[in-house]
């Protein structure tokens, strides 16, 4: 029996119960007892009243709304900022941003900064010091649709010399997935222990696609492409307890289709040395 490090239930169980939240239906975990919340190492303000600022990109444009204010010091001087993501909704029936701006304010020093992201759905930030140079980074989740299981675009940004600068988020991990006799899944990700899935729940399924008959692989069945997901969550953790945070991300493993769920991959980073480094990944089956 393969030995997991405890840190990395307690962070895989946070990240699949948000995942559960999204879609029940979409995968079920394995039941752990213990839960531990996302942390965010910073102390944040009340959500501030943001004003929008006079600034040429925003002036020209109607339907302006702030989608998610907070105050946070992301300079480094100890004071809180303002930060928030104004968004543009032509449509009030509907939850999608045209336009999104990453919006930051300086009220003392009379500073602002305003930086075009894209734009998307229900769009949310967690702040936390991600590269150790004592400044909270912002991370920007845009979901793509308005369906609580859809995928998510995430842009990473921090504050230099009083400037929004973006940062790259870890590259997706690629998974090698293949079809195994007697109704398994052979998986290898990163530096992850290879791990065999048990497919029997969906031997139905898999003799129908021509994949199987009677646990046999057969010799001319179909293409067997799975695919994995983009990160489907990306959310900040403080991994090893220390000041600055880590990033922990949730891929799926597809089978036969989208509605075929697989594996889920969860992969935890830390910022080193200008770049992202992998400190840990998990993998389990997916439940349908």
């Amino acid at each position: 029996m393969v030995s997991i490090p405890f840190k990395m239930v307690l962070v895989m169980c946070s990240l699949l119960t948000i995942a559960m939240q999204y879609d029940s239906s979409f995968v079920r975990a394995a039941s752990v007892k213990e839960r531990l919340p996302i942390e965010h190492v910073s102390k944040e303000q009340e959500p501030p009243s943001m004003s929008i600022p006079d600034h040429p990109q925003l002036n020209a444009l109607r339907h302006l709304t702030w989608l998610h204010t907070a105050a946070f010091d992301i300079t480094g001087d100890r004071e809180p900022e303002q930060i928030g993501l104004l968004g543009m909704q032509e449509n009030p029936r509907s939850s999608y941003c045209q336009l999104v701006y990453l919006i930051w304010k300086d009220v003392k020093a009379n500073r602002s900064s305003v930086t075009y992201i894209q734009g998307g759905y229900h769009p949310r930030m967690q702040i936390g010091d991600l590269n150790g140079d004592h400044k909270n980074d912002v991370l920007v989740q845009l979901p793509t649709a308005s369906h609580r299981a859809a995928k998510s675009n995430y842009h990473l940004y921090t504050i230099r010399n009083h400037e929004v600068v973006s940062l790259p988020t870890p590259q997706p991990l690629q998974v090698d997935a293949k079809l195994e006799e007697n109704y398994a899944v052979s998986l290898r990700a990163g530096d992850a222990q290879p791990l065999t899935i048990d497919i029997t729940d969906r031997k139905k399924k898999y003799d129908a696609a021509g994949y199987y008959k009677e646990g046999k692989l057969l010799q001319l069945q179909p293409d067997t492409s799975f695919t994995t997901t983009p990160y489907h969550m990306l959310n900040l953790v403080n991994w090893n307890k220390k000041r600055t945070m880590d990033l922990a991300g949730v891929q799926i493993v597809h089978g036969l289709n989208k509605e075929d769920p697989v594996a889920l991959v969860q992969s935890v980073w830390t910022w080193e040395k200008g770049k992202w480094k992998l400190l840990h990944v998990y993998m389990q089956k997916a439940f349908l």
